[in-house]
C-alpha cells in the first residue's frame, strides 16, 4: 500500500499492542484498491550514510525491491546482540516484522512519563525488560527486538513519500537517526530523475 489518507484525531497514533499487526489486519479488512498510476519511487543512484558515535545507516543501490539488514547490541541477557536480514515484500512484512511490538526498561519508564511519554504504555503492549528478564510475557520472537527496530525505520523511511529500492543496513541505530538518514536520502535524490523534487506533482497524478 503506498497512496492513502491517514487522518488523527488525538496527538499520537493508538499504541494498540505496540506493533504494527493490527494495522496491517485493518487495511486487510477494509480492502485494497490497484490504481492505474506506477508506484512513486525515488530513484537514487549512489551509496547514502549517516552515522553517529559508533552508530550507523547506510544504503546502497542494489536492485528492485528494499532489503533490510539490522543490528542491535543491549548489554541484557534477554536481548543481547541480535541480526536480521528481511525484503522487505508485502508477506515477509505482515508475517515477521508487522507483529514485533515496541520495547523499553522498567527502570526507563518513570523518567519517560515525567517526560509526557510513554502514557500509553503498559505490560499488555509494550515487551518490557528488567534487570533479568521480561516482565510481559512470552516473546513473539525469540529476535523480536531487532524486529522492531526494522519496524521503527519502515515507519520513518515512509516520512520519504516514496517506495525505495536498495539495500540499508543500520547499525544500533534509532528514531533520531533513521529521521537524519531518511534526509540524506531525500538530499541526495534532488537532481535525479524521480527525486523528492519531483514528488507532488506525482503524487497529485495518482490522486487524479
Amino acid at each position: 500500500m503506498d497512496n492513502c489518507t491517514i487522518e488523527l484525531d488525538g496527538p499520537e497514533v493508538p499504541i494498540l499492542d505496540g506493533s504494527a499487526l493490527p494495522f496491517v489486519r485493518l487495511f486487510h479488512a477494509a480492502g485494497f484498491e490497484r490504481q492505474d498510476v506506477p508506484v512513486i519511487r525515488l530513484s537514487i543512484s549512489e551509496p547514502v550514510e549517516v552515522s553517529r558515535d559508533g552508530r550507523s545507516v547506510s544504503f546502497r543501490p542494489d536492485g528492485p525491491g528494499l532489503t533490510i539488514s539490522y543490528e542491535i547490541d543491549f548489554p541484557h541477557p534477554v536481548v543481547g546482540r541480535q541480526e536480521l536480514t528481511v525484503a522487505i515484500r508485502p508477506e515477509e512484512y505482515s508475517t515477521r516484522i508487522a507483529p514485533a511490538r515496541t520495547f523499553g526498561f522498567a527502570r526507563d519508564v518513570e523518567a519517560l512519563r515525567a517526560r509526557g511519554l510513554a502514557r500509553g504504555g503498559s505490560l499488555h503492549n509494550a515487551v518490557v525488560l528488567d534487570e533479568t528478564g521480561v516482565l510481559s510475557g512470552p516473546l513473539r520472537f525469540r529476535d523480536e527486538f531487532v524486529r522492531h527496530k526494522v519496524l521503527d525505520l519502515l515507519g520513518d523511511l515512509a516520512l520519504l513519500g516514496a517506495v525505495l529500492d536498495g539495500h540499508i543496513h543500520a547499525r544500533k541505530a534509532g528514531h533520531a537517526l533513521h529521521i537524519e538518514f531518511a534526509r540524506a536520502l531525500a538530499a541526495a535524490s534532488v537532481g535525479q530523475p524521480g527525486g523528492v523534487e519531483s514528488m507532488p506533482e506525482r503524487k497529485r497524478a495518482a490522486r487524479r
